[in-house]
């Protein structure tokens, strides 16, 4: 079964809270978009050494449109999707593959981010990027929904 559906918007997100700024195309790096390179620096009792970069699981965050009535720069999301029903339904493992090559994948330890407190049905999703390149507004998206691999204690995969 293929899913596919159309980049409606991109945003690029500054740092230090500054405004999202619209984009008709946005570079996807291994490292994400944002310009901490996709990493995370912790201090403190959370991690074992000081200063010690991990990667950050939240590289990019998109919604789709036929979940949300409009977009809003002010939610930080990375890109917007059109012509996907149940977005934020898809399975954690599912890929976003796009015209350029660029493969972006929900990672399984990083749940769905909320919208607003007050309407919890409109949700998104977040990962990482597993291959660089560039993504334009108007790309058509295809889904490859994740499938899990059975197992059976003392068997090969099924």
């Amino acid at each position: 079964m293929s899913i596919e559906g159309e980049v409606a918007a991109l945003f690029f997100n500054p740092p230090d809270d500054k405004p999202a700024i619209s984009v008709n195309v946005l570079t996807f790096e291994l490292q994400g978009v944002f310009s901490n390179g996709g990493l995370d620096r912790w201090a403190g009792i959370m991690r074992v050494i000081n200063g010690v970069s991990l990667r950050n699981t939240e590289q990019w965050l998109a919604y789709s449109l036929d979940e949300v009535d409009n977009i809003m720069p002010e939610a930080e999301a990375t890109l917007y999707i059109r012509g996907i029903k149940d977005f934020s339904c898809l399975p954690r493992g599912s890929r976003l593959h796009f015209p350029i090559h660029s493969v972006l994948k929900d990672e399984p330890e990083v749940g769905p981010t909320i919208l607003s407190v007050e309407d919890q049905k409109q949700l998104g999703l977040t990962g990482v990027v597993h291959q660089a390149g560039k993504i334009v507004v108007g790309d058509k998206v295809q889904i490859e929904l994740y499938q899990a691999k059975r197992y059976h204690p003392g068997l090969k995969a099924l």
